[in-house]
């Protein structure tokens, strides 16, 4: 059957506009807050950021007078996207998901008092790998300064220190969004380290891994202190046994035994005995275990977000990002 010209003309028209529908741009209307002040924040530095394909920055903006930005892209709408505003230095990323088209990103002003943090919480993670110990550490950050601003230092607003003979693997901090990015350590000699990144009110965490040798199935682990005040968890495996300077067992729980010590003063070396082997492989779980994966005790998890128990990300490597 021949075609008509008509009919000729509307395939050939279907052809043309099928790819301008496809690269049709999405659009996002947004708003910049100053979390400090409460008012709508002017003259801020915007970039939309494509996350496929890493990271890549597409388009560029700037809040007016009210606080009010516009991005138009093919990607937004489509795919998952982030809006960063950048302020004094700092990163603050909004995620924008597939079907978004408002979005409110929130800045502060910065803060270097160390006193606007406090860190109630501190969890060690033992997991033995053969020769080695891999060993999980995570800190619980509250911020609830008033008037609410970011605490944040260039040089490194939050120190760490590792056991001796420890090698640092990967450092990651989340905001109170709680999704983990990776952070650049700032060395400080002596297997001390910082992190540049920015607490924002609420409530935050630092994670990080390292490696210690294990052998004959047995370590003294002297961990280190920084911080007053706060409650030290610490978790293993049934196969591994623990035993410390004032801890206590604490039960059980996600198949992990805990052991707790409240109120650990600031500069305290806590020595901690480890022995035993990694548990045998079970159907979820491989023989050398995973450090990084927490048990979703109450401790653990305060103010961490859903993905606290979950590994660290890389999906960002800039030092200052803040995810929300």
């Amino acid at each position: 059957m021949r075609c008509t010209y008509s009919t000729r003309l509307a395939l050939l028209g279907a052809l043309v506009l099928a790819p301008l529908a496809i690269a049709e741009a999405g659009t996002v209307r947004g708003t910049v807050m100053n979390g400090t002040t409460g008012k709508a924040a002017a003259g801020i530095e915007l970039i939309l950021i494509q996350l496929q394909g890493g990271m890549q920055e597409v388009a560029h903006a700037k809040s007016g007078a009210d606080g009010g930005f516009t991005f138009d892209h093919p990607g937004l709408g489509a795919q998952p996207m982030l809006v960063r505003a950048v302020y004094h230095g700092v990163n603050y990323n909004h995620a924008v998901p597939p079907g978004t088209t408002t979005a409110q990103v929130d800045i502060y002003e910065p803060s270097k008092d160390l006193k606007t943090i406090n860190v109630p919480s501190h969890v060690v993670i033992f997991q033995p790998n053969g020769a080695a110990l891999i060993v999980g550490e995570e800190y619980q950050i509250e911020n609830k300064s008033k008037p609410p601003v970011a605490y944040f230092r260039s040089d490194g607003g939050f120190d760490f220190a590792l056991p001796e003979k420890g090698k640092l693997q990967q450092v990651a901090a989340a905001g109170p969004a709680g999704m983990p990015v990776m952070q650049v350590p700032i060395d400080k000699k002596n297997n001390h380290y910082s992190i540049a990144f920015a607490f924002r009110p609420g409530d935050n965490s630092v994670r990080y891994s390292y490696e210690l040798p294990y052998t004959g199935n047995a370590a003294t682990v002297k961990i280190p202190t920084i911080y007053p005040g706060g409650r030290l968890l610490v978790v293993a495996p049934p196969s591994v046994q623990i035993s410390g300077d004032g801890l206590t067992p604490g039960g059980q729980e996600q198949g992990m035994n805990l052991y707790g010590r409240q109120d650990v003063p600031a500069g305290t070396l806590v020595a901690v005995s480890v022995s035993g082997t990694a548990p045998p492989p079970s159907g979820n779980e491989s023989a050398s275990g995973d450090a990084d994966a927490r048990p979703q005790n109450r401790e653990a998890q305060q103010g961490s977000g859903p993905s606290s128990g979950a590994a660290i990300q890389s999906g960002a490597d800039n030092t200052t990002d803040q995810s929300e």
